[in-house]
């Protein structure tokens, strides 16, 4: 669905695989079959590195050495979207960094699955250039309305929580209007939503889980 705008993944995919791709390119990472597995445990951990010094972007560069002499320098700028089965973060930190969003169980109803594929199947090929093309002319209406919808989850959670949201919601609220929210109606979506369960991980930091 989201065309050429994005570098698609899979699995046994590398850290420095991934820095060579990216450069800094801004382009979001789509990963599939991104497990949680003993036997990857250490790349998927180099992936989590990168992608952590993305979500902290700096101009600061990442340099690494090489074998002619000469050093190749990184600026990670980019978002990412990792798909897999397991979800598992070893801490705080991760955690609060990365939002999971699960899939409605349908019980293996047929007819659920016919309808998802029905509805995906009616999108136009172009579908993902335009939703880019939308999304960049929008660009300054979407980041006003994540400084408003950061504020709003600030003032019932944590800005460390409005940070991790704030433009995921922007994004959601620029497919459904053309227009800048207002702080009130920012506050009153905001209130609509749940956050216990986030509001939990963030309670639950690393040295209390260590004591229990």
């Amino acid at each position: 669905c989201l065309g050429g705008g994005c570098t698609k993944v899979l699995g046994g995919t590398t850290a420095a695989g991934l820095r060579q791709a990216t450069a800094s390119d801004a382009r979001p990472i789509v990963f599939d079959e991104f497990e949680s597995l003993e036997t990857n445990q250490k790349q998927n951990s180099a992936i989590m590195d990168l992608l952590r010094q993305s979500w902290s972007f700096s101009t600061s560069a990442v340099i690494k050495g090489t074998t002619s002499g000469n050093a190749t320098q990184y600026l990670p700028n980019f978002s990412a979207l990792l798909g897999g089965i397991r979800v598992h973060f070893n801490n705080d930190a991760d955690r609060s960094r990365f939002t999971v969003l699960e899939l409605k169980q349908h019980d293996g109803n047929a007819q659920h699955k016919y309808a998802l594929e029905k509805a995906l199947n009616a999108l136009p090929g172009d579908f993902g250039e335009r939703l880019w093309s939308r999304a960049v002319c929008k660009i300054e209406t979407i980041k006003t309305n994540a400084r408003a919808f950061q504020e709003a989850i600030a003032l019932t959670s944590s800005q460390r929580l409005g940070a991790q949201l704030g433009y995921l919601l922007a994004g959601y609220y620029s497919l459904v209007s053309d227009h800048e929210i207002t702080s009130g109606d920012a506050k009153k979506f905001v209130s609509s939503l749940n956050f216990e369960e986030e509001k939990k991980e963030v309670a639950e930091r690393d040295e209390l889980q260590c004591l229990e």
